[in-house]
């Protein structure tokens, strides 16, 4: 649970975040995932960072089209690639590598010809 204090640098990433998996988008918005990448790397709080990272793997849970798939897994993707030790921490959770590996598992286009 989040504190007064922390509420609203969590509601500035959840904002962030919507902007950058709308579904309206055709592509990802690279200049939103950065800077919500920029947002998590200036945020102080581990609680912040813990519970944003949280909402994303639940959201992963919950994906329904192709293209807001390729739209969080765009966002994901940039995030570990610019963020930092903590966001890296954060992210390795045994909860949210499962939800990635299901979430991979579903979108997969792997053929059984090999």
């Amino acid at each position: 649970m989040l504190s007064d204090t922390d509420k609203p640098s969590f509601d500035s990433m959840e904002d962030l975040f919507r902007r950058a998996v709308n579904p309206m988008l055709l592509r990802p918005d690279w200049g939103t995932n950065m800077a919500l990448s920029d947002k998590i790397n200036s945020c102080s709080r581990k609680s912040v960072t813990d519970e944003f990272v949280y909402s994303v793997r639940l959201r992963l849970a919950n994906v329904r089209d192709p293209n807001s798939a390729i739209l969080i897994l765009s966002l994901v993707e940039s995030l570990v690639k610019n963020g930092t030790g903590r966001f890296h921490t954060a992210i390795n959770d045994e909860g949210f590598m499962n939800e990635m590996a299901k979430f991979a598992r579903k979108y997969s286009s792997r053929t059984d010809a090999d």
